[in-house]
Order: C-alpha cells, then structure tokens, then sequence
C-alpha cells in the first residue's frame, strides 16, 4: 500500500490535497511529552520564593564607627567600594551620612595618591 501511496501522491496530488494512507500515519512518530515530572514549580515561583526568603532574613548589624575606620584604612577604589557597600545595612539617617562623608573623603584621598 506504501508504493501505491507514493504513486498516487506524485500523479494526483492536486485531488488527494494532502489526505494521508493509513499506513503513512502510522509511519509518523508520535509527540513525546518532555516536560519534568517531578512537581518543580515554575521558574517565576523560584525567583519569588528566593526574593521572599531574602526579604525575610534579618539585616545584618553594622557598626558605624568600624566602618569608617574600614574606609580610612582602605588601600584602592575597590576595597573602598567593599567596605562601603555594608553602609547599606546602617540604621539611622544619620549614620549613612556619616558613611558617606567619609567615602567621599576616603576616594578623594585615593584619587590624590594615583596623581
């Protein structure tokens, strides 16, 4: 039936309009469902439940005047940049400013040392 099939195709394809033998179907492989099965979730509920949890964890104390002597006590733009990206856990108003002026100070003397 396969051969006769062909010869149909290749003489009336215009009245066969893409009809298909039974025997050509049975040739097509059949889909495959390829999706994990382990009961994963979503990657979007991943990233929340990861956002969630760091939200959750409490911040971590820092001390101003440790930072500040961390800051004096840097030797290159990239320790100071370390050191002051804990600024971001101080409390108070205050505190953050003080962190500030003493960034500001600290890469004003690093920059003077590279000249």
């Amino acid at each position: 039936m396969r051969a006769r099939s062909w010869a149909l195709r290749d003489v009336f394809p215009d009245v066969l309009k893409g009809l298909h033998v039974a025997e050509e179907v049975m040739d097509i492989p059949q889909e495959k469902d390829i999706t994990p099965d382990d009961g994963a979730a979503s990657t979007t509920e991943r990233i929340k439940s990861r956002l969630l949890s760091r939200q959750q964890t409490e911040p971590e104390q820092v001390d101003i005047d440790q930072l500040i002597k961390e800051m004096a006590m840097a030797q290159t733009v990239e320790e100071l940049r370390a050191v002051a990206a804990k600024a971001k856990h101080l409390q108070t108003e205050e505190d953050k400013q003080r962190a500030r002026e003493c960034y500001r100070d600290s890469m004003e003397a690093l920059n003077e040392d590279k000249k």
